[in-house]
Formats: structure tokens, sequence, C-alpha cells
């Protein structure tokens, strides 16, 4: 019996390995076709998935005038706590799109490992 369920965990891993092969080219595809990626993918640290989740939460990067507004999109700008009296501390607003924050810190850790 354990031989019969280990032959059917590795074509099950077969299967799903080639599952994402198809899908990962899919993307890839996907990704040549939007503009300016071919120019953040060049970054050291950043790669196909990432590039493509990124893109995939902020649209098209022609349609912002300034970095200014994918930050605020992201929930990265900066707020301050504070009473009348009391200053409190400055945090992020995490207003944004959660998914964004997530893939932006996913991609900093390997920029910053390798730059």
């Amino acid at each position: 019996m354990a031989e019969y369920e280990l032959k059917y965990l590795v074509d099950n891993y077969e299967v799903l390995a080639d599952r994402l092969k198809r899908l990962m080219l899919k993307i890839e595809d996907i990704v040549h076709k939007i503009p300016g990626a071919h120019q953040m993918i060049a970054i050291n640290g950043l790669g196909l998935v990432t590039v493509a989740g990124f893109l995939s939460e902020v649209c098209d990067l022609f349609n912002y005038d300034h970095p200014r507004q994918i930050q605020k999109l992201t929930g990265l700008n900066l707020k301050e706590n504070n009473s009348g009296q009391h200053k409190g501390q400055t945090s992020i607003t995490k207003r944004g799109r959660r998914k964004l924050r997530s893939i932006l810190f996913k991609a900093i850790m390997p920029m910053v490992a390798k730059n």
C-alpha cells in the first residue's frame, strides 16, 4: 500500500509541476506584452511573478501622473496620530490595497539582499 501511495504522490507532483510550468509560460507571455514590464524585470531582485503581481494590482502605469498616487493606492502614505495637545507617532495609513502592500514587502526583501 505504501508503494502505491508513493507512486500516486509522485504522479500527482508531476501533473502539478507540468501545470505550474504551463501557467508560468502563460504569465510570461502576458507580462511581456505590458509596456514597462521589461524595465521592471531588469531590476536585480525582481522576478516575473513579483512584476506580474504588481502590475495586476496597479494596472497600467501610464494612468498615474506621480508616484505618490501609487503610494496612496497601496496605503503607504504617512499619517500622524495626534490629539491637539499630544503629538503622536507617525505611521502608515493602511487604507489601500492589502495585496499590493504584501507584494511590495515581498519584493523589497530580495532587493535589499541583492542590491
